[in-house]
């Protein structure tokens, strides 16, 4: 039966993939890094990668892993369970800035680094704003899931517009929790949520681990204005 990890962006999923390589090993699929490595590449075009598999190779995988929406289950043929690591709002939205401040390569980061695009008004975007700034439409999707509701939107596999969000998005995401998902982890209560993973999978491996993909430049969340947190509470109820 295979796992599948919904890899919420900037919530703690790359340390959590360091752990699943040592559990998993080879059966391990990262669907985000089979070629070709292309951040054009559309998060609903991950389903294609699996079906490029022949059947062997999609047999012996025993976790998948990526950002993508809940679905995947569906390119299997056999049953399959799906875990996930959440974050609040407003941290994650933030580390996310920084983090495309930070980069030189990626399409949403040239726009913001050329454009001078500051933290408050990157979260208060909507999707006027992305068009008049000439967003690619690969960019343009990441930040429709990214803005708002973005973690509710992938686990109930609904993806509405900037400003169409509604409380059957929430609804979604907590019947699948109830219903597929074997393990649902906190980025604020990282340790406890490790240790919840072993006990539910049957771990075996050690469950040291390092931190990945860290923002270096991102300021303390207190020093973070009120009038930012306040944006992106109210643009993303659901997942709060």
């Amino acid at each position: 039966m295979p796992l599948i990890n919904i890899h919420q962006l900037k919530a703690g999923g790359k340390t959590l993939e360091n752990i699943f390589y040592r559990e998993y090993r080879q059966s391990v699929c990262y669907l985000s890094k089979i070629p070709p490595k292309c951040e054009q590449i559309k998060v609903t075009a991950y389903p294609e990668k699996l079906k490029l598999m022949n059947k062997v190779q999609r047999n012996s995988i025993k976790l998948v892993t990526g950002h993508f929406f809940y679905g995947l289950h569906k390119e299997f043929d056999s049953d399959c369970r799906y875990i996930t690591t959440l974050r609040k709002p407003a941290s994650r939205l933030i580390s996310y800035y920084y983090y495309l401040k930070e980069s030189r390569e990626l399409e949403i980061s040239k726009v913001i680094n050329d454009k001078l695009i500051s933290l408050i008004d990157f979260v208060g975007l909507t999707s006027k704003d992305i068009s008049q700034l000439e967003f690619s439409k690969s960019a343009a999707f990441e930040l429709n899931f990214m803005l708002e509701n973005g973690q509710s939107k992938f686990i109930s596999g609904h993806n509405p517009g900037l400003g169409e969000s509604r409380d059957n998005l929430y609804s979604y995401a907590i019947k699948n929790i109830a219903n597929h998902f074997d393990f649902v982890g906190l980025t604020e209560k990282f340790d406890d949520s490790i240790i919840g993973f072993k006990r539910r999978l049957g771990w075996t491996s050690q469950l040291f681990y390092s931190k990945g993909n860290v923002t270096k430049t991102r300021p303390p969340i207190e020093d973070i204005c009120n009038e930012v947190h306040q944006i992106i509470n109210s643009r993303n109820s659901c997942d709060l």
